[in-house]
């Protein structure tokens, strides 16, 4: 996941469920399965870079879930055991961090950045109809399988909302950290992921769409809003920016550099009404 134009680092289970409970989800259009696949194709239409198909990712997915349910007890320990056990999926830091988010990808190749283990996690978790959720931080993502965080970049290491806070130095206030995340709300983690590779690439105004539609659903989202500014800046949208700046610091008055992107829009400001007063009336 990144932040800006820079990669973000990135990724204990909590109460007990029958396992006689636990019934496959299939991916319906409503699903967050079902919506990270299309997440995928919109990737795959980006970069050209092909992955496994939905049928064989779904397939891939049953599979997995066999085993979990097969292993018996509790059935997010299973979870846990089936996803980190040996061979574990795990993650990968050298490879294009757009490509392994997919989860086709992932399911694939057996590795991933922490929003593609987090996909894997929160797929599985739907289509046993267990209780996992992404938790979003500054510049990293894990989920919450029942009441416990899973840390997928540490093999699953249960770590409290305390560790979270000193290592990824969560704001004060806000509504938006460490908090469990609906599926749309996940979904549009996903979609800013996506939205910065088009920002990379120069495609700013369909960049700016998606942020818009990123922190219309994650209003709370500081990175967002930031590289939505600075999208908007580079499009020469300057007040708009400034307006999508000031909406970042308040989520997050010490997001690393913004204080900067703002000095530069304010002479950028500066400049463009300097040019505007010399214009003969």
């Amino acid at each position: 996941m990144s932040r800006g134009g820079a990669r973000w680092p990135l990724a204990a289970l909590g109460p007990a469920l029958l396992l006689a409970a636990c019934k496959p989800s299939p991916a319906g259009p409503g699903s967050l399965t079902a919506r990270l696949l299309l997440i995928s194709d919109d990737v795959q239409a980006l970069t050209g870079t092909a992955a496994p198909s939905a049928e064989s990712s779904l397939h891939a997915l049953e599979e997995i879930a066999v085993r979990v349910r097969s292993a018996g007890g509790d059935p997010l320990l299973a979870l846990h055991e089936v996803v980190f056990g040996e061979p574990a999926f795990g993650h990968d830091l050298r490879r294009e961090e757009l490509d392994l988010m997919r989860l086709p990808v992932v399911l694939a190749e057996r590795r991933g950045t922490c929003l593609g283990l987090g996909g894997l996690y929160l797929a599985l978790g739907e289509r046993l109809g267990l209780t996992v959720q992404g938790v979003l931080v500054p510049g990293h993502f894990f989920v919450r399988a029942g009441q416990t965080n899973v840390e997928l970049l540490k093999r699953g290491e249960r770590l409290p909302d305390a560790w979270y806070r000193e290592r990824y130095l969560v704001p004060a206030g806000g509504d938006l950290y460490l908090r469990s995340l609906g599926g749309r709300e996940t979904e549009a983690v996903f979609r800013y992921n996506l939205a910065n590779a088009l920002r990379q690439r120069g495609r700013l105004r369909e960049a700016i769409a998606v942020y818009r539609e990123v922190v219309a659903v994650l209003p709370g989202f500081a990175e967002a809003h930031a590289n939505l500014g600075l999208s908007l800046h580079a499009a020469g949208e300057l007040e708009w920016a400034a307006a999508s700046y000031e909406l970042a610091r308040e989520a997050h008055p010490d997001l690393p550099g913004l204080t900067a992107n703002l000095e530069v829009l304010e002479r950028d400001r500066a400049s463009l009404a300097a040019r505007l007063r010399q214009r003969p009336p």
